[in-house]
């Protein structure tokens, strides 16, 4: 089954390319039911829940969590973050 990640306009394209270059199964869409949301961050926003702030940040904890809710290796959530400019905060293992 494919991760589906709903997403803007403006950054289907880095998805796809992370998409290409993983073995993760992805599904990426503009509107509707997803496992994942992207939003472009207003500022340098958290990102929180299923909902991830492309140019934003995150914290470990939380990272570590929707990794392992979409049955994600770390490194791979990890490489969608460096694609989504997301940046790790209050790192605990040095997962990412």
């Amino acid at each position: 089954m494919a991760l589906t990640i709903l997403a803007p306009s403006d950054l289907i394209e880095k998805i796809a390319r992370f998409a290409e270059s993983t073995t993760i199964p992805v599904r990426i869409v503009h509107e509707g039911e997803a496992d994942l949301q992207v939003v472009r961050s207003k500022g340098q926003l958290e990102s929180i829940g299923s909902t991830l702030q492309a140019g934003g940040w995150i914290r470990c904890t939380v990272a570590r969590e929707i990794a392992s809710r979409l049955g994600i290796d770390k490194k791979q959530f990890g490489s969608l973050l460096d694609v989504l400019d997301i940046k790790i905060r209050d790192c605990e293992l040095g997962c990412f």
